[in-house]
Parts: C-alpha cells; sequence; structure tokens
C-alpha cells in the first residue's frame, strides 16, 4: 500500500494516496515514518485539526526527533494555538541546540505572536542573539529586530533591520517591502505582531 500510495502521489491524487497510506499504517500502527505521508497530505489538503491529529501521533511514536516537533509546532499554528507551538519549538530546541534555524524561528514566533501572553522579548533576544552571532543573515537580522522591538529597545531593533535591508539580494523586492515595513514600526516605537 505504501507504494501505491506513492504512485498516487506522483499523480497528484492526493484522497487515493491518503487512502492507500492509511491502509499502510493501519498494518503498522507503530511505525512512526507510516505515519508521516498522512500527516502530510492532510497538511496539504489544508485540514489543520486532521492534521494536528497526524502530527501529535507521529511525535507520539518518535519524541527525540527535531524535525517533526518542528511539523508538530507548525499544525499548533494552523490551529491558532500558539502556546503549544512555542512549547514544541522549545522541545525542538532542546532536542538540537545548535540549530539555528530552529532557535530563529523560536525567537520570532517569541516577539510576534498576535497573543501577548505567548510573547516573551527578552527570551526572543537571547535566541536572536544567539543565532546573528553565529551569522548574520537578513532573516536572522529581522529576527533579531522584532525581538529588540518587543523588549521595547526599538532604536537598536531599527538598526537590526537596517542591516538586514543591507543584505538582502536586489532581487528580494517583496521581502525588503516587508522588512521596511518593520523597520518603519520600530523607528516609531511599535512592535510586529502578527494578526
Amino acid at each position: 500500500h505504501f507504494y501505491a500510495g506513492r504512485a498516487h502521489l506522483r499523480l497528484e491524487n492526493l484522497d487515493r494516496a491518503l487512502a492507500h497510506f492509511r491502509t499502510n499504517l493501519s498494518l503498522v500502527p507503530g511505525n512512526w515514518r507510516a505515519q508521516i505521508p498522512v500527516a502530510q497530505i492532510l497538511t496539504v489538503q489544508e485540514k489543520p485539526q486532521e492534521s494536528l491529529e497526524a502530527w501529535r501521533r507521529v511525535v507520539e511514536l518518535q519524541p527525540t526527533d527535531p524535525a517533526q516537533r518542528l511539523e508538530l509546532a507548525e499544525a499548533w499554528r494552523r490551529v491558532g494555538q500558539w502556546g503549544e507551538m512555542i512549547a514544541e519549538l522549545e522541545a525542538a530546541l532542546r532536542l538540537a541546540p545548535e540549530d539555528h534555524g530552529t532557535g530563529t524561528y523560536l525567537a520570532w514566533t517569541l516577539a510576534t505572536a498576535p497573543v501577548a501572553g505567548v510573547r516573551d522579548g527578552a527570551r526572543a533576544v537571547l535566541l536572536a542573539e544567539r543565532a546573528a552571532a553565529a551569522g548574520e543573515t537578513a532573516d536572522r537580522l529581522d529576527t533579531l529586530g522584532a525581538a529588540l522591538a518587543e523588549a521595547g529597545r526599538h532604536q537598536e531593533a531599527a538598526r537590526a533591520v537596517e542591516r538586514a535591508l543591507s543584505l538582502l539580494p536586489r532581487n528580494a523586492a517583496e521581502l525588503r517591502t516587508e522588512y521596511e515595513a518593520r523597520l518603519a514600526l520600530y523607528r516609531s516605537g511599535r512592535a510586529f505582531h502578527h494578526r
């Protein structure tokens, strides 16, 4: 059933692929790898609650894999559960403490979450500074700017985003527009939060 599922997936017949992957999963219910294609298809099909349950099962079966924790964090985000998302990002970072991508994503979420109760500017700054110290990239500096602004350090936030803008490639017009909008917020003494 696994190979039939893959064949239908290549043909972009997601419903048939899902049916085959679910049958395969019923034959090996404790196999976390067999759960992943089910979770992925449910995610692509934009079935957030079913996708969340599938990713929860993957992590339940394989709790020490940071990549699966990141997938579960994204599933929590899609259902608007920011606290749970942050908990999974924290778990992923504990499993891979030198993963600056995860650290940056956690810092961004702690700084910009739409729910005030889960934001933590001070922790976001620590994580973002650590990632930027490992190598400045536009993304890491933009995250540092968001974290600094959330912590009330707006001038430093503006400087971080100015540096981020200088690192963007010329063909990144959409990102440049986003960064400039955040820069304007920081210069006016405000932080950026998702809506």
